[in-house]
């Protein structure tokens, strides 16, 4: 779905998203009217706070934008998120292959003290010898084209 939304700064006529799974296409039709219909903090409390309230108040009417705009996917859209609300609950960010990644690296993460730096929220990443390894990891082509797939981003990009 990002990769879609990034098209649109080009204002291109048309975006034709494909792909096998269904529930990347119901995310990204649910993140569209999040963006035609909500405000930044009901579009943040969703995404990026995993507020299931906010999602189930405004799940009404973004429900009938979902259905009003008659896309092709919309009645396959609403019938996922009808069924998979639970998804917003549990953190959205552990859902599906790029949750599958997430599990796989809180470990080294906490052990590195990253989750309590993000967690802390402060200014500057704690300049430890932790990080300087992470980073030099992220920084390893090698790693990337194992962990690509796993976030469910083609090895192509």
């Amino acid at each position: 779905g990002c990769n879609v939304l990034d098209f649109l700064v080009t204002k291109p006529k048309a975006i034709v998203a494909c792909d096998f799974n269904q529930a990347q296409l119901a995310m990204l039709e649910l993140k569209l009217a999040c963006i035609s219909c909500l405000d930044h903090r009901g579009f943040w409390a969703i995404w990026a706070e995993s507020d299931y309230a906010t999602f189930t108040q405004e799940w009404p009417k973004l429900r009938k934008h979902i259905l009003d705009s008659k896309s092709a996917t919309s009645a396959s859209t609403i019938s996922f998120w009808d069924e998979n609300a639970a998804l917003i609950k549990d953190n959205i960010m552990f859902a599906g292959s790029s949750g599958l990644a997430a599990r796989l690296l809180m470990p080294g993460l906490r052990f590195l003290g990253i989750v309590d730096y993000m967690l802390s929220r402060k200014q500057y990443p704690p300049a430890t010898i932790g990080l300087a390894l992470l980073r030099g990891i992220l920084q390893s082509q090698t790693v990337w084209a194992w962990m690509a797939p796993l976030g469910g981003v083609p090895e192509s990009q």
